[in-house]
């Protein structure tokens, strides 16, 4: 007897998902989005994705995913040497990057939707700097069982 393809897809997403919050906390805890933690985010998104997609929407995804944060990485490339400080921390790009193989619009929605969060609690608690993972990550789990 068979696994289902619902149980498949659901057995990524939960991976899925555990992957997302162990960068939550790693980034919470370190400030860093470590390469092995990406790597292993990127692989688990790949598979989520081919799970439930086709091929097709899933390279068009990474093409916009790999366009977006060629951008970004330009534009924190920039600020960086403008301001002599991170605005945006690669890591938090590739977290986008790796995110957005399961889906471009939903990873966009819950990292925007972070940085506003972000954005307020920085506001309300006058603190410069906070990581932005841990804001993100409760996006993308509830933007990913939505969809």
């Amino acid at each position: 007897m068979g696994l289902s393809s619902e149980c498949i897809v659901s057995a990524w997403c939960a991976a899925y998902i555990a992957v997302l919050s162990i960068a939550a906390v790693v980034d919470a805890r370190t400030r860093t989005f470590p390469n092995r933690l990406a790597g292993l985010l990127l692989l688990v998104s790949a598979a989520y994705s081919l799970c439930g997609r086709s091929l097709a929407t899933t390279v068009r995804d990474v093409a916009i995913a790999f366009a977006v944060c060629s951008v970004l990485v330009v534009i924190e490339v920039a600020w960086r040497r403008a301001v002599g400080r991170a605005g945006l921390g690669m890591g938090d790009i590739k977290f986008l990057f790796a995110s957005a193989w399961c889906g471009f619009s939903v990873a966009v929605l819950s990292f925007a939707a972070g940085l506003i969060a972000l954005g307020a609690c920085a506001l309300v608690f006058r603190r410069a700097s906070w990581p932005l993972l841990p804001f993100v990550v409760p996006f993308q789990v509830l933007f990913t069982l939505a969809v």
